[in-house]
């Protein structure tokens, strides 16, 4: 009675912990193996306890038989129905609890349960084989896109360091351009007679830079002008005798100075007139002034890599740049007769500028388009001509000249008295004079608390200082007094501007008037102007 209950037990623990060991199934198949397992146990448990009970019956009945004992006879009758009671309420328990594992024993409920059963596991196979195919993928697109990015970024960093070398490389030749031309400018070469296919054939592929009165201003590369890259060629408009270019020619074959726009090359040909100069990338001083549209545009296309807007020294040095052209200009009996903003030129590379305020950066300037310069007939001093043709821009006009139709010396100063006030108010020439001729007409005359509107413009454009403004203002009423016996002379003018720039705060500058011969007589032995302000490596 005993062995069949062990045999059962253990043949129920074998099932059980072999189907929970098969790992290759599904979660959902492994639980219904666990519980067919467990209603095995529970069904074997019941017959070993039938078997058991039922055997001893037998045994004692056979027993107290055998041995004749009937005083037993009660205890055996007690023991079969016990035994008999026993099967009685545990065969019905038997029976439902083997009915969920007659499957796992192969006496299948219905016809076709193991093929759903199989059915079911390959479909969960194939899931499982889809779902770890779809990670892969999605582990393929991630590492794709990481590949991709990090592509686009190395792709990014070439082009960053390729445009990093280019722009280095433009602004060590632009450099190298601007030093020649201020070598061409210190030392003029001798000009080359250009042919009119090569202009013409140039000009196809220029950019236009300017435009004027007298021309039209490209920027291009000519075969005949190897390692200047770009230079300027203004070329005359139609209409403009060409005789007019080689006058224009002449004159800056005269007057060649550190701060006058160099002569490269000229064609004398009718259809293709034009003088060839070094293209001056800094562009125009009106053009930093009032920095318009137009204005951005052109500093675009000359290549200018700066800061657009000059700061207050800057503007300054700009201006003592082309007052020492223009002193240059007279002491060689040549009158320019078309000074303004437009004509002052800058070369786009910064040099340093020792004053007493320390070291200061600046461009330097060249004053351009002497097309209009005129020599006085005879080589007389006197310098005063009638002009044959208005040559003149709104707002520079001198008044004198506009009543008498004379230029003289005085008349040129006037532009350069105009550009200072334009440089301190940082406004357009038109109606500039008579806007603040009352703030000049009071600061000139020392009153106290004048020209607060011109100051308030003065530090909004440039953050000048008020002493340098104060200074500057009596220089632009000196040069711009309307009776021409009582205006200041330009090599006064000069030294002025000389002394604001070496006093970089404009604290203790000396009153206009001060030190004008030494101005004057440095200018004519030099053509520079002995000022006490230095540059540093050219």
């Amino acid at each position: 009675a005993v062995l069949p209950v062990m045999a059962y037990a253990f043949s129920v623990l074998w099932r059980l912990f072999s189907e929970q060991g098969r790992r290759g199934r599904p979660h959902r198949l492994r639980r219904k193996a666990r519980e067919g397992a467990m209603a095995l146990l529970f069904a074997d448990a019941a017959d070993g306890l039938m078997g058991f009970a039922t055997g001893l019956t037998l045994t004692l009945t056979c027993w107290f038989f055998i041995v004749g004992r009937l005083a037993f006879t009660p205890f055996v009758c007690i023991s079969f129905v016990i035994a008999t009671a026993t099967t009685a309420m545990l065969w019905p328990l038997d029976a439902r609890a083997a009915e969920p594992a007659r499957g796992e024993r192969g006496r299948r409920r219905r016809r076709g349960g193991g093929a759903e059963a199989d059915a079911e596991a390959e479909a969960a196979r194939e899931c499982a084989r889809l779902e770890e195919r779809a990670r892969q993928e999605q582990r393929e697109a991630r590492r794709a896109e990481a590949q991709a990015a990090k592509a686009a970024k190395d792709a990014r960093r070439r082009e960053a360091e390729r445009r990093a070398a280019a722009a280095k490389a433009a602004a060590a030749e632009a450099n190298r351009q601007m030093a020649k031309a201020r070598d061409a400018a210190e030392n003029p070469p001798a000009p080359v007679e250009l042919g009119a296919e090569e202009v013409l054939s140039a000009l196809e592929a220029a950019v236009e830079v300017g435009r004027g009165g007298f021309g039209v201003v490209y920027a291009v590369e000519l075969p005949s002008l190897p390692g200047w890259g770009r230079v300027a060629v203004k070329r005359a408009l139609s209409g403009v005798d060409a005789r007019e270019v080689m006058a224009e020619v002449s004159n800056l074959r005269r007057c060649a100075h550190r701060n006058v726009l160099p002569l490269l090359g000229y064609c004398g040909a009718p259809q293709a007139a034009c003088i060839v100069t070094a293209l001056m990338r800094g562009g125009s001083l009106d053009d930093h002034l009032l920095l318009s549209p137009d204005a951005r545009l052109r500093l675009q296309r000359l290549g200018f890599r700066g800061s657009p807007g000059l700061s207050w020294p800057q503007r300054l040095s700009a201006l003592c740049d082309a007052a020492r052209a223009l002193e240059h200009l007279h002491l060689n009996l040549i009158l320019h007769r078309d000074v303004k903003t437009a004509n002052i030129l800058l070369d786009g590379a910064l040099l340093p500028l020792q004053t007493r305020g320390g070291e200061r950066r600046v461009y330097r300037a060249f004053l351009s388009d002497v097309g209009h310069a005129k020599e006085r007939a005879g080589g007389s001093t006197a310098m005063a001509t009638r002009a044959t043709s208005a040559f003149y821009s709104a707002g520079f006009a001198d008044p004198i000249y506009v009543d008498s139709s004379q230029h003289s010396r005085a008349t040129d100063a006037y532009g350069i008295g105009i550009s200072l006030l334009m440089a301190l108010a940082g406004v357009e020439s038109r109606g500039l004079k008579s806007a603040f001729e009352d703030d000049v007409m009071d600061m000139a005359e020392g009153a106290d608390g004048a020209g607060k509107r011109l100051l308030s413009a003065a530090r909004q454009a440039a953050a000048w200082p008020e002493a340098a403004t104060r200074e500057l203002v009596k220089v632009v009423h000196g040069l711009c007094y309307e009776r021409k016996s009582r205006r200041l002379p330009l090599p006064e003018a000069l030294a002025a501007l000389e002394r604001a720039l070496r006093h970089g705060d404009g604290e203790a500058a000396a009153a206009v008037g001060g030190g004008s011969s030494t101005s004057s007589s440095g200018s004519a032995a030099g053509g520079s102007g002995s000022s006490g302000v230095r540059f540093k490596g050219g």
